[in-house]
């Protein structure tokens, strides 16, 4: 909760606080799936050249330290529930693999939207049009390995 509101409440120059003030509201490509290089691209113009530079620096800092801390707690909650429910072993790895499979779809989104930012204005039609199904999947991932070993 600590990291939540240091990397996305608390306005600083690299905070998605700071990055939202700079480009008066626009939601950046992974809170909201764009699933077309055409979208993707006119999001990418909408936040203008101080917005698209934020962004890179909110890529490069905030959206590093957010997805490890998540995994971390992810990875820890399904093993606390793996043991405490006693899973077989495949079940165990397979409720882990959640884990892995949200860091792993999280920051291959952040370097496929770190790539698109120091190509801008070039654009990367493969990168743009899958980069809401990185987004997607990050998110199912995610969930599951939260709600899972609640249940």
């Amino acid at each position: 909760m600590t990291v939540f509101l240091i990397t996305h409440v608390i306005k600083f120059p690299g905070s998605l606080a700071y990055l939202m003030e700079v480009t008066q509201g626009q939601k950046i490509l992974d809170m909201q799936a764009s699933f077309s290089a055409d979208e993707t691209y006119q999001r990418l113009e909408a936040f203008g050249e101080l917005g698209r530079q934020m962004y890179l620096r909110t890529m490069l800092t905030v959206d590093v330290i957010f997805p490890v801390t998540v995994f971390l707690f992810l990875y820890l909650w399904g093993k606390y529930a793996s043991e405490q429910l006693n899973l077989r072993t495949s079940f165990r790895r397979c409720l882990l693999g959640l884990s892995v499979a949200y860091v792993a779809l999280d920051l291959f989104e952040n370097a496929s939207i770190v790539t698109m930012l120091l190509q801008f204005p070039e654009r990367l039609e493969v990168l743009g049009t899958y980069i809401g199904y990185l987004t997607r999947g990050k998110r199912m991932a995610m969930m599951g390995a939260f709600v899972i070993p609640a249940g």
